[in-house]
């Protein structure tokens, strides 16, 4: 599977993955029908502001799709957001909900972001810890490239968790708990360390580097 210009292998040859400027609005509405699996109304956020925020910022958005059924299989989309913006998030001045262009890190001007873990689904399927490989070395390549390019470093990770999904992948991370919010999800941090967050991707030991000469 090519994904920007890197071959990745960690899947079989029905499923590509769509990132960046090849993500399009019927794309997004097929994650978004994919969200109702799994999630309760209340947690469905309004689609039209989020389709507009993903398509303006696509850089680690990441959906995979199967060309036998022609379906939305799984995705991950990761926001970086301004520090300003994290800080009002743990307040609860802003929350998942309320997010807009305001709260996004400007890959031109900030220096220091943290990675938000917006929305994730995967259907069941013998290909879902493959995909999920793969969107963690997906992650980590696109962070050396903004790196490379903006020098825009990652330094701690939000996690609003709001099923039970979520939480078995917040504890794959061992991330912690911070608080329980007023629309019952609960959200979690980890400061973020290439090597210590997903230590077995690849680009992990790049990216540690390439952080590590910054500081």
């Amino acid at each position: 599977m090519i994904v920007g210009n890197v071959h990745f292998e960690e899947c079989p040859p029905n499923i590509i993955c769509f990132q960046g400027q090849d993500i399009s609005e019927k794309l997004i509405n097929q994650c978004f029908d994919l969200d109702k699996k799994f999630f309760e109304y209340n947690y469905l956020y309004e689609s039209s502001k989020m389709k507009s925020l993903i398509l303006a910022h696509n850089e680690l958005c990441f959906i995979f799709y199967d060309i036998e059924t022609n379906k939305v299989i799984g995705y991950n989309f990761f926001f970086l957001l301004k520090k300003e913006s994290f800080e009002l998030y743990k307040r609860g001045d802003i929350s998942y909900f309320t997010l807009g262009e305001r709260d996004v890190a400007n890959l031109e001007k900030d220096k220091e972001a943290i990675l938000f873990f917006l929305s994730t689904a995967y259907l069941a399927n013998k290909n879902v810890y493959d995909l999920l490989s793969l969107s963690q070395n997906c992650l980590y390549y696109f962070l050396t490239i903004l790196y490379q390019r903006y020098q825009l470093k990652v330094i701690s990770t939000l996690f609003d968790v709001v099923n039970e999904l979520d939480l078995k992948y917040v504890n794959v991370l061992k991330m912690n708990f911070y608080k329980k919010t007023p629309y019952n999800s609960k959200i979690y941090l980890k400061e973020f360390s290439p090597k210590k967050f997903y230590p077995y991707a690849l680009f992990a030991d790049r990216l540690e580097e390439m952080y590590r000469i910054k500081n």
